[in-house]
């Protein structure tokens, strides 16, 4: 994985600047030993690391994750349903 990759377009100029050289070298190492694990151990290891997140880390979080939580439940309906 570059540089590139890692300083994703989430993370502000900011955030992409203050990432340390040990961070960078080590992700991808991080990434994929978490690939390699069981969705019940990656769920387990994020548990963890967020357990051990301060409130505006976890802040932080909340406003990366809630988009990818919202569903569209009309688009979801099958088609008949929803044209009622």
């Amino acid at each position: 994985m570059t540089e590139d990759n890692i300083e994703s377009s989430r993370m502000s100029t900011e955030d992409r600047v203050i990432l340390s050289d040990s961070y960078i070298s080590e992700h991808e190492e991080c990434v994929q030993l978490f690939n390699q694990w069981s969705e019940l151990e990656q769920v387990d290891f994020v548990e963890n690391l967020l357990a051990k997140m301060c409130h505006s880390q976890l802040g932080q979080v909340d406003c990366f994750l809630r988009p990818m939580l919202q569903r569209d439940f009309i688009s979801a309906l099958p088609g008949t349903l929803y044209l009622h």
